[in-house]
């Protein structure tokens, strides 16, 4: 019988620190060699205290690809994937069947700024 064997790292520690400086230099934190990647840092968000310990980021890149605490403010501070999306359900008083309404908020977007991205 044949076993599956999935290793333990998913990503190289090398490249899990590329990754680490990466999201800290587009969230510009204060880790940007990898001199940096030793220290822990402190930082406010929404007047609450966070702390950022790279070391356990990047054991989080090499076991499953993502940042635990820098890939959340990441994703936090973009305009598309932050956007809250609210689902109801729309029926009438005696039967089970209606429509699904979803709703989400339009954003202005600067249409340059698209075409830079879809051009990449």
């Amino acid at each position: 019988m044949n076993k599956l064997l999935i290793s333990k790292y998913q990503v190289s520690k090398e490249n899990a620190e590329k990754y680490v400086l990466m999201l800290a230099n587009e969230l510009r934190l204060p880790i940007e060699r990898k001199n940096d990647l030793k220290k822990i840092f402190k930082y406010k968000l929404n007047n609450v205290d966070k702390i950022i310990d790279p070391k356990l980021e990047i054991k989080s890149v090499m076991e499953t690809g993502k940042a635990d605490s820098l890939q959340h403010l990441f994703d936090s501070k973009d305009r598309f994937l932050n956007a809250p999306l609210i689902i109801g359900l729309a029926t009438d008083a005696l039967g089970v069947g209606g429509k699904t309404i979803i709703y989400a908020p339009v954003k202005k977007v600067n249409p340059f700024a698209l075409s830079a991205v879809a051009s990449m």
